[in-house]
């Protein structure tokens, strides 16, 4: 009898386990469980429509945009004498380029030349001038498109037509992209672009960047504060050209001026900050009409400031179509940290001169 009832209760228990296992089945989940998980898997493959900027670090760079050619802006860079009014006051643009560059052009005076990898969302540029040797120099090496007003045809256009280097001037091939603007100067001081009007013409030149000009620079992932403290420093081009560089602990930048005297954007009133200054010492001469002159861009020394510090640096180029690069005073590659440069090249001799407070 006990015998009967165990095996009675054995096959009760054999035909509810296999009901049980009838019932579950892939339908019967939980549905919430499916959804969490193919959601979990959607946001592992969702791709940021941003990149890094090749030339500042920041991740702001549309990603349809990064084999982009960037552009090269002239801009004017002029001062006058006390009481007048000076081209440097009318320059708008600066803040929204990720690198300015600035060299001697003839007479002792300077003049500046602004990178944007993203020219589409650059407003008002400006004055511009026209184009000069050492500039179309480092222009090709970051394979730009060069924008300029003009030329030095005795040297500057020989060069860029030798390079093959494709550049908009405002003058002639690209006339309708610059506007003439009443700002109290002289005509030839009048010209802006903007980003939106050289991107009609940009758009025509769109063809890959090379690749002698991908990933020059390397960024910090972290801010780098170095031991020698920098909160101003003062470079000299020549006994009328001197550009200075406050430093500004609330915006984490140096803010630029005229020997001493703040400059702000033109349009905007903004002041001009950079996160990065470099200073790099190069020989500069005359060439042989006695007024261009000619920076030497094959290698020397300089200095990085960068929050409120500084260090020793290295620098290279070499031929007109290699990058420039830069390696600390070991010869590593140089990273630097994520944001906007000012790169001054002044000669060799002003170096005694730089002064650091």
């Amino acid at each position: 009898m006990k015998k009967r009832i165990l095996c009675g209760v054995l096959a009760l228990g054999l035909l509810l386990g296999a009901c049980g296992c009838q019932n579950t089945t892939a339908q019967d989940q939980p549905v919430s469980t499916v959804k969490t998980t193919a959601e979990q898997t959607a946001a592992k493959t969702t791709v940021s429509p941003y990149v890094m900027n090749p030339l500042t670090g920041v991740y702001d760079l549309p990603r349809e945009k990064k084999d982009q050619r960037p552009v090269a802006v002239m801009i004017n860079n002029l001062r006058s004498s006390v009481g007048a009014k000076s081209a440097q006051t009318v320059q708008t643009g600066l803040n929204q380029a990720d690198m300015v560059f600035e060299t001697m052009a003839e007479g002792g005076i300077t003049r500046l030349m602004a990178v944007y990898s993203d020219i589409e969302k650059a407003g008002q540029i400006g004055t511009v001038r026209s184009a000069r040797y050492s500039y179309a120099q480092l222009a090709c090496g970051l394979d730009a498109v060069y924008v300029h007003c003009g030329a030095d045809n005795l040297y500057a256009t020989p060069l860029m037509q030798e390079l093959g280097m494709d550049r908009l001037d405002l003058i002639s091939s690209a006339s309708s992209a610059g506007e003439r603007v009443d700002n109290g100067l002289a005509y030839e001081h009048t010209l802006y672009t903007s980003g939106e009007a050289l991107f009609q013409y940009y758009d025509g030149l769109q063809t890959e960047i090379k690749d002698r000009a991908k990933d020059i620079y390397s960024f910090n992932k972290k801010d780098v504060t170095y031991t020698k403290p920098a909160l101003q420093v003062n470079v000299r081009f020549s006994s009328n050209y001197k550009s200075s560089f406050t430093y500004d602990a609330n915006t984490k930048k140096y803010t630029r001026g005229d020997d001493g005297t703040v400059l702000k954007d033109y349009m905007t009133g903004e002041k001009e900050q950079f996160k990065n200054v470099l200073v790099l010492y190069a020989p500069v001469y005359y060439m042989s009409d006695n007024y261009h002159v000619k920076t030497v861009l094959d290698s020397g020394k300089g200095l990085y400031f960068t929050n409120g510090s500084c260090c020793e640096i290295r620098w290279e180029k070499g031929n007109s179509t290699a990058a420039l690069r830069f390696q600390d005073a070991d010869g590593n590659p140089l990273s630097l940290n994520a944001g906007n440069s000012y790169i001054c090249l002044t000669d060799t001799n002003n170096e005694q001169y730089t002064v650091i407070a």
